[in-house]
């Protein structure tokens, strides 16, 4: 009885396991898949902004940061289409999005990021929200007199 006891103890606990693992693995390959994505996203929005669908952009890096919040590629470049548009204010908010997102993203897509031409470099960024709050805040005070 108690050798029986135990065998269902034992098949018990190694389905409870399998199911925890095999959890654990299909979470992560879910989030690696939406990283993927967004990161995809952000490199075609890029293509969108050089050959002047900036809407387009701007819609696919909005999709893009729903579904992928903490990838920083996708910020940076709405900063920059924002900043191209002389939207300052926006473009700052994006920039700190980016640098607060910088670290979580991953040195893989930093690399691929930097080969698409955009900045992986915190110091870089940090610059480009320095500019962007320092022009929008001049939008703000209105042409002087």
């Amino acid at each position: 009885m108690l050798t029986r006891t135990r065998l269902i103890l034992f098949v018990t606990t190694a389905l409870i396991l399998g199911l925890i693992f095999g959890t654990v693995g299909t979470t992560q390959l879910y989030e690696q898949h939406e990283r993927q994505q967004a990161m995809a996203a952000t490199l075609l929005a890029q293509k969108y902004q050089k050959e002047g669908r900036v809407d387009e952009a701007v819609g696919l890096l909005y999709q893009a940061t729903a579904n992928e919040p903490d990838f920083y590629g996708s910020y940076l470049l709405l900063g920059d289409i924002y900043a191209t548009l002389g939207k300052h204010g926006l473009a700052a908010v994006m920039y700190k999005e980016s640098l607060d997102r910088i670290d979580k993203s991953g040195k893989e897509y930093s690399r691929i990021l930097s080969e698409g031409g955009l900045e992986h470099d915190s110091e870089a960024i940090r610059k480009k929200l320095d500019r962007s709050t320092l022009l929008s805040s001049s939008q703000a005070k209105g042409p002087e007199r």
